[in-house]
């Protein structure tokens, strides 16, 4: 066989060889609340099966060496996430939604709550919100016909209750969501009108 073949196929031989070990993934991790909005100051880390751990700057982790990991998302005021993930050898987005934490009491999750609101004009644009005391926690039901409103998958704790109508708080009440949650009655003087 010809020299240059033998120098020919070494040199591809290598080549495929540097191509094969230079191949490496990429993550870019986006984390959004229930309702779709990002969420900042989230922590990602990516770990492998030898327990070496990778963290990612700015939702980016780069050089990864394709394989099988584990993906684990913290961030004040959700639950921690914790799912397996596999990196292909190219780049690869990924958009992770975290659930809302558990405010107070753990053993109160999957809790409801309805209530009604007295005095409310009928046909307005009218929700009620849940706002965390203690974190950005947020829920939200809309008022309907009959002034009635309910929250199902509630955990534990301790919330804002606002009414909201034409854009404007027009109440606020202190709420504590417990196991079983008596009608929550909400009393604004007036609600506005358009």
């Amino acid at each position: 066989m010809p020299r240059h073949r033998i120098l020919f196929r070494v040199f591809g031989v290598l080549i495929l060889a540097i191509n094969l070990r230079a191949a490496s993934g990429s993550l870019r991790v986006t984390v959004v609340d229930a309702f779709g909005g990002p969420v900042s100051g989230s922590h990602v880390t990516l770990t492998d099966p030898a327990g070496r751990s990778f963290e990612a700057v700015n939702g980016f982790l780069a050089k990864l060496p394709p394989g099988p990991y584990s993906l684990t998302i913290e961030s004040i005021g959700f639950r921690r996430l914790v799912k397996p993930i596999a990196v292909p050898p190219r780049p690869m987005h990924l958009q992770v939604g975290l659930l809302l934490a558990v405010i107070g009491n753990p053993e109160v999750e999957g809790t409801s709550l309805n209530g009604h609101v007295r005095n409310c004009p009928s046909k307005t644009q009218s929700w009620v919100r849940l706002s965390g005391l203690y974190a950005e926690v947020m829920f939200q039901a809309r008022i309907a016909q009959d002034c009635s409103f309910s929250f199902t998958g509630l955990s534990g704790g301790e919330f804002l209750a606002y009414v909201i109508a034409h854009g404007r708080v027009v109440i606020a009440k202190q709420v504590k969501i417990v196991g079983q949650n008596p009608p929550l009655i909400l009393e604004p003087a007036t609600l506005p009108r358009r």
